[in-house]
């Protein structure tokens, strides 16, 4: 596994989220994990949460500030379990 890319969800998989703030992070065709912004109403200090979700791979996630917070923590999980993996933005 030596490349992730995001690909925008195709339909809204919630009310809080909306298309263009939701992400599933893809490697090699397979979904491996998601981005996504919370726009739910109030301030969020950390509204981006950012999750791996690949098979054989122990769940891990977090929220933080921003979309690119979001991937370089994604990026940052990823290579501690996949040392060769590396990120492109779209």
């Amino acid at each position: 596994m030596d490349d992730l890319r995001l690909k925008p969800a195709q339909r809204p998989r919630a009310p809080a989220w909306k298309l263009g703030d939701d992400y599933d992070v893809i490697c090699e065709g397979k979904k491996v994990g998601r981005i996504r912004h919370y726009n739910r109403s109030g301030e969020e200090a950390n509204p981006w949460f950012w999750g791996i979700d690949a098979p054989g791979l122990k769940p891990v996630h977090g929220e933080v500030r921003t979309l690119d917070e979001a991937k370089a923590a994604f990026r940052r999980a990823w290579q501690a379990a996949e040392p060769s993996a590396t990120m492109r933005p779209d």
